[in-house]
């Protein structure tokens, strides 16, 4: 992951990308953070789609990476992050990546998927919804907080 941070570095114009890392269960906190520091040199990015999907060692600690990342992303007008099926992400994952969204105000539309997330709770889904309403320029805001009606679905 750190070589593919590095070539973001390189790429200075970039407008928009999308990565697809499901299933990608070698992707670490440290992995996160490496492509969190190449994202946050590219300050063109306009539009950024990241699937997590079932990447089972990814944290709060590594949301919060991301998030961090996020902030230097003045020009992001559009954001599909999908996160889905974490057993360590909680709402304190949760919330540092959304204060970190906060900070976009260039934002226009947010599509975040963090379906099969036990360790969120209804509380903090609601506060992230409330909270994104205070960025101005937002129209679009789609968020993904799906449990599954049959245990059997859970991997073990």
């Amino acid at each position: 992951m750190k070589n593919f941070g590095e070539c973001l570095i390189k790429l200075t114009s970039l407008q928009s990308i999308f990565v697809d890392f499901n299933n990608c269960n070698k992707l670490t906190e440290r992995g996160l953070r490496d492509l969190g520091q190449g994202l946050k040199e590219v300050t063109s990015f306009q539009s950024l789609t990241l699937f997590f999907a079932f990447c089972e060692e990814i944290t709060d600690e590594g949301l919060k990476g991301l998030g961090e990342a996020l902030e230097n992303l003045n020009a992001l007008q559009y954001i599909y992050f999908r996160l889905d099926s974490y057993e360590k992400i909680s709402d304190e994952g949760l919330q540092s990546l959304r204060k970190s969204i906060q900070k976009l105000t260039s934002l226009q539309s947010i599509a975040l998927s963090f379906n099969e997330c036990p360790g969120i709770s209804d509380k903090a889904k609601q506060d992230f919804r409330e909270r994104l309403k205070t960025l101005h320029n937002l129209k679009t805001i789609d968020l993904f907080f799906r449990q599954s009606l049959h245990p059997s679905v859970h991997k073990e």
